[in-house]
């Protein structure tokens, strides 16, 4: 971003977004995970790639045989697949960590001591998973989900909530004057992320921001399979599908008064209950998002550093709403295909 600095040069700034992302989680379950974020040319494979799986996915979820047949053929034909090409070097360097880890064969002791232990360390040293559960195979699943999911949904809820920032200056000017107090001496003193969830500005702009482009937007229907499930007047046989949309909890006019502007200050008045109730970007309950913290420190600490009080002029380049809004229901929110992404210039 720097090197762009009153050049007039573009930064794709979702394609820095996605990388800082999926170099966050992959640093959590690998270890020696060569990063990508300064790398632009990186930076947008990666973003193709997790987007090329994003589109596809309502083809695995009403053709679900396919998924099987993801996993057993050679990396050779999946390629041939834009969306295969991303699950089969997904699968690749899960299994290149796997093996790379179950040779070094370290114990307990030693991987607590060492601060850069990954995930997946953890996971093979811990003697209360059945091994079934350690075999190569069943790892490389496991992280393939992990480092797919969580290097993809912050990011977009980074680029929605950077877009509607910098589209208005009334918001941006009251978020960087929040911020100055604990970002005056950035890089020497980063700000504790403690601190960052007391700033009440800044998590209402990351909550509207989550409003606006949560992760999932489809139906995740759940079923009650011993006993009827009673609501109001009504009993619901058990196995029954129960869903509920997020795209229509986070967009009920009712609850949002113009569901469709970026309001953080709806966040900061006297009752929220209903706000807080309609909220639901990582879903609820024992099948909620695992990531939802390390997800909402993702968004205050890229936030906060993006616009601290000496960062950097950042203006929209060439970039509409319908460039970054969710539209196509993928399972995740995306885009329109010829949607041009977040892009801006640095001054």
């Amino acid at each position: 971003m720097s090197r762009c600095k009153g050049t007039g040069e573009f930064v794709q700034l979702d394609d820095t977004f996605a990388a800082y992302t999926r170099d966050i989680i992959a640093a959590i379950c690998y270890e020696d995970e060569a990063p990508m974020v300064e790398d632009a040319g990186k930076s947008a494979e990666w973003h193709n790639m997790t987007m090329n799986l994003v589109y596809q996915q309502p083809v695995a979820v009403h053709l679900p045989f396919l998924m099987k047949l993801v996993r057993i053929l050679p990396d050779a034909i999946l390629k041939l697949y834009p969306a295969g090409g991303t699950c089969a070097r997904l699968r690749s360097n899960a299994i290149d960590h796997i093996e790379t880890a179950k040779k070094q064969n370290r114990g307990m002791e030693a991987a607590l001591k060492d601060v850069r232990s990954s995930m997946l360390r953890h996971m093979l040293l811990d003697k209360d998973l059945p091994q079934s559960e350690k075999s190569t195979d069943r790892l490389a699943q496991e992280l393939m989900n992990v480092v797919g999911a969580g290097g993809s949904t912050p990011g977009t809820a980074l680029t929605i909530t950077t877009y509607h920032i910098l589209s208005n200056p009334r918001v941006e000017n009251k978020l960087r004057q929040e911020l100055a107090g604990l970002t005056v001496n950035f890089p020497t003193e980063v700000p504790q992320l403690t601190d960052l969830e007391r700033l009440p500005y800044l998590q209402a702009c990351l909550k509207e921001g989550l409003r606006m482009g949560p992760g999932a937007i489809r139906r995740t229907p759940r079923c009650f399979p011993d006993d009827d499930v009673v609501y109001k007047d009504y009993v619901i046989p058990k196995n029954t599908p129960i869903g509920i949309a997020t795209y229509y909890m986070h967009n009920d006019p009712e609850v949002f008064p113009e569901p469709f502007e970026f309001r953080p200050e709806r966040w900061l008045a006297d009752d929220i209950s209903l706000l807080k109730r309609n909220w639901v970007p990582f879903s609820r309950g024992a099948r909620g998002c695992a990531g939802i913290n390390l997800a909402m420190s993702e968004l205050s600490l890229g936030i906060s550093t993006l616009f601290r009080a000496d960062g950097p002029k950042l203006r929209l380049y060439e970039t509409e709403r319908r460039d970054i809004q969710p539209c196509y229901d993928r399972i995740i929110g995306v885009p329109a295909p010829d949607a041009r992404g977040l892009r801006v210039t640095v001054h």
